[in-house]
């Protein structure tokens, strides 16, 4: 696994560059707005992610209702990416709902989302990590590789057996 491997890199679609087209008054709106014509979507966590490198094939997961996350596997050039993002229903517990109107608040989100995504040689090899991490979510592990199985059409057998193949002691 590989930690961070877009925090280097230009996003492929910037918030700064949408700055260098608007002025300071109702940026905000005029950011979503640009957003919105580029993407055919209204500026949520997908765009975000989505801007980050246009080139991604990314398979989203949501669960949870008011509150929960997103889970992202993405593909390209043979690289599988993960990335998960909790959501909330207030600005109190939601990053994106909580930039409102602050441009660096969403250019400090996308450059946070950006450090957050992992970088996987293979299937085996992501689900390996997430069969054996300690992350918070483990409690979602079996949701998780239910999506992966079903979206990428993988045989239910290669999970078992990367399961078992990757538990400490055997």
């Amino acid at each position: 696994m590989k930690l961070n491997p877009f925090e280097d890199k230009q996003n492929q679609y910037n918030l700064k560059k949408i700055l260098e087209k608007t002025d300071e008054f109702w940026t905000e709106y005029k950011v979503k707005k640009e957003y919105e014509a580029l993407f055919g979507e209204y500026l949520d966590y997908d765009v975000l992610v989505k801007a980050i490198d246009l080139n991604i094939d990314w398979h989203i997961l949501t669960t949870g209702s008011y509150q929960g996350d997103y889970w992202y596997i993405g593909l390209k050039d043979n690289k599988i990416y993960f990335l998960n993002i909790g959501y909330g229903s207030c600005s109190g517990c939601d990053e994106l709902l909580a930039t409102e109107d602050d441009i660096q608040g969403l250019i400090s989100l996308q450059d946070s989302i950006k450090r957050d995504i992992r970088e996987f040689e293979s299937f085996e090899e992501l689900i390996n990590w997430i069969v054996n991490g300690n992350e918070w979510w483990f409690s979602a592990t079996n949701e998780i590789l239910d999506f992966i199985r079903n979206e990428f059409d993988l045989d239910f057998e290669i999970v078992k057996a990367v399961k078992i193949k990757g538990k400490k002691g055997e």
